[in-house]
């Protein structure tokens, strides 16, 4: 089996990003052959997931090109495995073999793996009875890989609701690990809807929605998120990291909604109606704003900061 490092991932992402035919390849490869490196590759990113959630969503951004949309919606959809730490003391398992580097456990009783929502639902739960593999055993919190099969897409979801429901800046202020994660969501959404035909694009929908409340879908939760990150555009960003942070999110969360428009979502024409001028009047201010901040920021720095948009 391939070792597993963020190198691979990111020399994946460099080769795939500009080549359809070998993404194309290394969808059939991965698929076809259960021996092959391609498919010890997805098996290392998909084993990890979604404890460690960057490499297989950089995976499947990289890959996602016309010709592989409907193996990378598939496969996402019914992933077979789901990788977690246990809660610290947890004992609601048993194990079932016993070897040194191969431990097989299973479930005494339900378990949740995400959250329910204010409403009391929504939870995320594995049920009682499920077969897992020990990753990680001894002082530290055990990590299991569950045989649990699943929809990766409605978990994307139900990750872009929780934000919504806590509020885009609190999360990201409380985390900032949440930044990267929902642009890779947006990235992975927009490259996935882009140009595609209707059918497909309601497919996509539909299965991001899965767990979402009924008021709720992958098109609504994106334009509020997007909306909270304007109105804080609009008042003004309070660091030079939240104004770039913000901006991309909003930018690629419009991105998503416009490929709902081209495919022909109907779920996105209300919201167009609901945004009317407001929106396009909050764009241009932040516009202004943005520059603003930007100059004045190069002049404090007097251009000697890296991350400095004038460099």
């Amino acid at each position: 089996m391939i070792p597993f490092s963020d190198t691979i991932i990111s020399t994946f992402a460099a080769i795939h990003s500009s080549s359809p035919q070998l993404s194309k390849a290394f969808w059939e490869t991965a698929q076809d052959e259960s021996l092959s490196p391609a498919s010890n590759l997805l098996f290392a990113v998909r084993s990890r997931f979604p404890l460690s959630f960057l490499p297989h969503l950089t995976l499947l951004v990289s890959s996602l090109h016309p010709s592989t949309k409907t193996s990378i919606f598939n496969y996402f959809q019914s992933l077979p495995t789901y990788t977690q730490t246990l809660q610290r003391g947890f004992t609601g398992y048993e194990i079932l073999e016993e070897e040194r580097d191969n431990t097989l456990i299973t479930l005494k009783q339900s378990l949740r793996v995400f959250a329910e929502r204010d409403d009391g639902e929504g939870a995320v739960i594995v049920q009682q009875g499920t077969v897992g593999r020990l990753l990680s055993r001894g002082e530290t919190v055990p990590t299991v890989m569950w045989e649990w099969p699943y929809n990766g897409w409605a978990l994307l979801g139900r990750v872009l609701e929780t934000i919504l429901m806590n509020g885009l800046t609190n999360v990201i202020s409380a985390d900032e690990s949440y930044i990267p994660i929902l642009l890779a969501i947006f990235r992975l959404l927009e490259g996935t809807i882009r140009g595609s035909e209707r059918a497909f694009v309601e497919n996509v929908v539909a299965s991001t929605s899965e767990e979402m409340a009924q008021e709720w879908d992958v098109i609504s939760v994106t334009y509020e998120l997007v909306s909270q990150a304007l109105e804080v555009l609009d008042i003004g960003a309070s660091s030079h990291a939240e104004l770039e942070n913000l901006l991309a999110i909003a930018e690629l969360g419009i991105k998503v909604l416009a490929g709902a428009v081209s495919g022909k979502e109907a779920s996105i024409w209300p919201l167009i109606v609901k945004g009317g001028s407001k929106w396009w009047g909050r764009i241009s201010r932040i516009g202004i704003s943005a520059e603003v901040f930007l100059f004045l920021c190069c002049a404090e720095h007097r251009c000697l900061r890296k991350s400095c948009v004038c460099r």
